[in-house]
């Protein structure tokens, strides 16, 4: 017969302390919040309470050293299909199918890099929040078209993984990669970029039907004036074409802010009213109670957490606004609770292709470099990493 353990973060009627997690109980930690249980680390959690075990991930989290930018990634991108006034037409179209081609075959390898990190690296519980926010935001190099863009958009969600929401959401809207996927590279106050507001609504900030249609015209409207450049004092050539597409007419990846293409009249959105720029509107909006909601809905479903009548739901909503969207009060508020450690929950996660690859991967100690090996697989289960809907 399967008992129910004591709650891993419940105080202590008779000690006034928060209780030690069991073997049980680290176990089942382990294997939500690091990929799996290794008996190190299985070892290390056993008789600390569960706030103590997640400060110490939370630690290695943000202490493990990030990913340094492969070879292949420039530091400074320089447009290969770039459409000049005096561009032959079908040189145009073979510079395309070349970049295509390439960007393929580097967000692959980014892919690969990325796996090695989540399987070998020391920061466990950076990568178990990156793919959250990861699987949340998505991005498809399809549509980015620059490996340059996408490592960019991995290093900025692996860099805020473990601080804010808010602060994330503030740097992911002006990151390259967000600007060309969703459209609002020079977007202009007489063409909003609704289809771009439209999304982050839905995947950033609120979810979908929790919004009117006058709220995303308004925060489309915010996103104009914004355009991706060359870096300052580059020079560039004069006879680009006009008449090119965007994706042929962009000279870096460097955001810069337009006046003259921005809307700055008064904008309301989700209640809230000011002249929001992008950055302003993120700053305000990712600090509404339904923003905070969201999160807390997303975070609850992500670790597989049975809550029935809604008390964690509720808990994560309040410390949310209360901690300014701090990610690890969220998680302690998360780990501490009586619905994380159920047996419901227990036995509630149906884990992701990659997750269950990670998990195997750390949880059988495999070498590092076994990136192409795990995508191989992965890939015959579904979408990429890199290539989200």
């Amino acid at each position: 017969m399967m008992h129910r353990p004591p709650h891993s973060g419940s105080a202590d009627p008779l000690r006034g302390e928060p209780a030690r997690l069991t073997r049980a109980a680290a176990r089942h930690l382990a294997r939500r919040l690091a990929f799996s249980s290794t008996p190190e680390l299985e070892a290390s959690l056993v008789g600390a309470s569960a706030q103590d075990a997640l400060a110490e991930l939370a630690r290695a989290g943000r202490t493990a050293a990030l990913p340094l930018r492969p070879a292949f990634v420039p530091e400074v991108w320089v447009n290969p299909a770039l459409r000049l006034v005096s561009t032959d037409a079908m040189a145009l179209i073979e510079s395309e199918r070349s970049a295509t081609e390439r960007c393929a075959v580097e967000t692959g390898q980014l892919e690969e890099l990325l796996i090695d990190e989540l399987c070998a690296g020391s920061a466990p519980l950076r990568g178990t929040t990156t793919l959250f926010f990861l699987s949340l935001f998505g991005k498809s190099h399809r549509t980015v078209g620059t490996s340059k863009a996408m490592w960019d958009y991995v290093d900025l969600l692996q860099r805020y993984a473990l601080t804010s929401i808010p602060s994330l959401l503030r740097a992911l809207v002006l990151a390259p990669a967000s600007l060309i996927q969703h459209g609002y590279d020079g977007g202009h106050r007489r063409l909003p970029p609704r289809l771009a507001a439209t999304r982050i609504l839905d995947r950033w900030l609120v979810g979908p039907g929790q919004y009117s249609e006058a709220d995303a015209e308004a925060l489309a409207r915010a996103l104009t004036g914004w355009s991706l450049e060359a870096p300052p004092g580059r020079s560039m050539p004069a006879d680009i074409d006009p008449r090119g597409a965007r994706k042929n007419q962009r000279t870096g990846l460097v955001p810069r802010f337009d006046p003259e293409r921005f809307d700055g009249r008064e904008k309301t959105i989700l209640g809230r009213t000011g002249d929001f720029d992008a950055l302003r509107a993120l700053d305000v909006l990712a600090l509404h109670p339904r923003c905070a909601a969201f999160y807390a809905e997303r975070l609850i479903g992500y670790f597989g957490v049975v809550d029935p009548n809604g008390r964690l739901l509720n808990d994560l909503t309040r410390g949310y606004l209360d901690r300014s969207g701090d990610v690890s009060a969220l998680l302690e508020t998360l780990v501490c609770s009586d619905e994380f450690g159920s047996t419901a929950s227990r036995w509630q996660l149906i884990k992701s292709p990659v997750h269950l690859a990670v998990g195997a991967c750390r949880a059988m100690d495999v070498a590092p470099r076994r990136g192409p090996d795990v995508r191989r697989w992965l890939k015959a289960c579904g979408p990429s990493l890199l290539d989200a809907p």
